[in-house]
């Protein structure tokens, strides 16, 4: 699907921001043709150990190029934002992959069956049934001196037991590259393209569906996803400065019944200042411009300014925490325009080798696609990670959301979860979850309470 002309004019009237990433991006180049030296080409990762903690990704290290998705809630419930999964069963530990000619390729598939007291996630008319999944994944990386590859493709099929209508299938290809041409500069590039069913009782998504033709109970909206993003960083001794281009169309597939569907084009710009091996300071500045299709009232500028501190500590502690203040303008709905504080906060903490705690806090605007009103998102989250032997592991998690909406309307949302791992072996595990989500709302019968049960099989190369 191809952006909208609108779009990709305003992208077009932005000379000085892709300017400036191709002369980074080519002036390393023509130091390197006059004989500056290079890194050395990157150590290859250690094998994985069965009897050891596997590897987490870090707090601070730059997430994939292109990320499934813009919510601040990401699909699956309980991920975290900025951490580590917090009391998620996790699926068996990191493959090594199929090395094929130049390439390295990875496969997992995943089984799952999944107990709902709440379908719905409604306050009346509950319902309950049994949902199998089946989630597969193949990723195809390849690497050169000190430039990587990688394309992805996965596919997720969700069968209900009695409510057929619940029935969905998610798909995603995404297609990443790094290049680092000098020890000066990397420069990154990302495509993905996606197409996802909204979850039941997630924030800021549609409670009513939007598929006129369906039969009722109408079915999970389905929306088709496209985006590119490109990074590009310079290092000059202690500063670090990054630029961040993304540009995305987000469209409905329910027969073009939404008012939702839009395309925005975010830029932004991050100082990094390394006030010693462990410490470094934060400046963040960034704006995000969004039209609608259907709803042109909606359309609005996005500025955000935040600074912010990143440490390490001795005591294997990570940490990061940004803050300021976030302008939301409605082009066409001035009065309505407001300015809100916003932050990213998390702190990862490995006591022992065998237990980690992570936290983490988010707060943004974000536009809903239920009510047609922006709000202002809230999230707190928190996870224990304990490894009992060299097979089981304990997943503990609890995470809270507030939204606060233009219009004066709040919800919350709480989850905990417990979950255990049992690994069989280097490729395959079976986990298993309880989950408990509960919704509030100031609106009379918008709340909700569900209960679910999840055992799965997982095996990856």
């Amino acid at each position: 699907m191809s952006m909208s002309a609108r779009s990709l004019t305003a992208m077009q009237n932005r000379p000085f921001v892709i300017g400036w990433m191709i002369g980074i991006s080519f002036f390393p180049m023509v130091r390197c043709a006059t004989g500056m030296e290079l890194d050395s080409p990157p150590t290859t990762a250690k094998e994985s150990n069965p009897d050891t903690l596997p590897s987490y990704p870090s707090m601070l290290y730059s997430p994939p190029v292109v990320e499934t998705s813009t919510w601040n809630y990401p699909k699956e419930e309980g991920e975290s934002l900025s951490l580590p999964k917090p009391g998620r069963a996790a699926p068996s530990p990191p493959g090594k992959g199929i090395p094929m000619g130049g390439v390295r390729v990875s496969p997992e598939i995943s089984l799952s069956s999944r107990w709902d007291d709440n379908i719905y996630k409604t306050a009346t008319n509950l319902r309950a049934d049994v949902m199998t999944q089946l989630k597969t994944v193949i990723k195809v990386l390849h690497n050169w001196a000190q430039n990587q590859a990688d394309l992805s493709y996965s596919a997720t099929v969700r069968r209900y037991q009695v409510l057929h209508t619940e029935d969905n299938v998610d798909q995603q290809l995404s297609l990443n590259s790094k290049f680092t041409p000098s020890r000066l500069v990397d420069v990154e590039f990302g495509y993905a393209r996606s197409v996802e069913n909204d979850e039941r009782g997630t924030p800021g998504k549609a409670t009513a569906q939007v598929n006129a033709n369906a039969p009722l109970p109408k079915g999970p909206n389905t929306w088709l996803q496209e985006s590119f993003k490109e990074t590009a960083r310079l290092k000059l001794r202690r500063l670090t400065s990054e630029l961040k281009l993304e540009q995305s169309d987000r469209s409905s597939l329910n027969n073009g019944q939404s008012f939702m569907d839009r395309q925005w084009f975010d830029h932004g710009i991050l100082f990094r200042w390394a006030l010693s091996p462990k410490t470094s300071l934060l400046l963040d500045m960034g704006r995000k411009e969004t039209t609608y299709s259907r709803s042109p009232r909606l359309d609005s500028t996005e500025t955000r300014i935040l600074t912010g501190v990143t440490w390490k500590g001795t005591t294997q502690t990570e940490s990061q925490i940004k803050v300021g203040l976030t302008e939301k303008e409605l082009i066409n709905n001035l009065e309505k325009s407001s300015t809100g504080s916003t932050w990213e906060a998390g702190i990862v903490w490995q006591p022992t080798s065998r237990t980690r705690v992570n936290a983490s806090s988010k707060r943004n605007f974000q536009d809903s696609e239920d009510m047609n009103e922006s709000f202002i998102a809230t999230t707190y989250q928190a996870g224990v990670d304990h490894t009992l032997t060299s097979h089981w592991r304990l997943m503990l998690g609890l995470e809270w959301i507030n939204n606060e909406y233009d219009a004066g309307k709040r919800e919350d949302f709480t989850t905990g979860r417990v979950g255990m791992d049992y690994r069989l072996s280097n490729h395959f595990s079976i986990n298993t979850e309880v989950v408990n989500k509960m919704k509030t709302s100031t609106v009379t019968g918008g709340g909700f309470d569900s209960h679910a049960v999840q055992l799965s099989l997982t095996g990856s190369m």
